[in-house]
């Protein structure tokens, strides 16, 4: 009788230190801290580190959360990058966004495909898209400017 050599990945919930909604049927999330991904349902393949990190994630994926309520309000937001305290904190649907410094477009709730690399790079833009901003306080005024 042949063998099959045939393995099928499954996609594994991960949540350490207080982290995650152990009633989540999504899969493939990594939480790590106090409330990271807290309320997360659907969701899938996110990664969350550092305290209230993607706290009230619902359904976004692919998204990935590093520093102290980073991406904090996203719901269904997906394919996103915060990488500091605060970064995308506000972020609820925004898509393709990359926010890399402490408080880089921490007011964003619904822009998508902005990059801000910088302390507090587009940390006043709310619905703007397609911008990119490099350096400290870079852009910081834009709230709803496109391109």
């Amino acid at each position: 009788m042949a063998r099959c050599s045939c393995i099928t990945p499954v996609p594994i919930t991960r949540f350490w230190g207080g982290a995650g909604n152990l009633n989540a049927t999504g899969g493939g999330n990594t939480g790590v801290g106090a409330a990271t991904l807290g309320l997360i349902t659907t969701g899938s393949s996110n990664a969350a580190l550092g305290a209230g990190a993607l706290r009230i994630n619902t359904t976004g994926g692919l998204n990935t959360s590093v520093g102290s309520g980073s991406l904090y309000n996203n719901t269904s937001g997906g394919r996103n990058s915060a990488y500091g305290t605060l970064a995308l904190a506000q972020n609820g649907v925004g898509i393709d966004n990359t926010a890399v410094g402490a408080f880089a477009m921490q007011a964003n709730t619904t822009g998508n495909a902005n990059t801000a690399l910088g302390q507090s790079a587009l940390s006043d833009i709310t619905s703007g898209s397609n911008n990119i901003a490099i350096g400290q306080l870079a852009g910081f005024s834009i709230t709803t400017g496109s391109d």
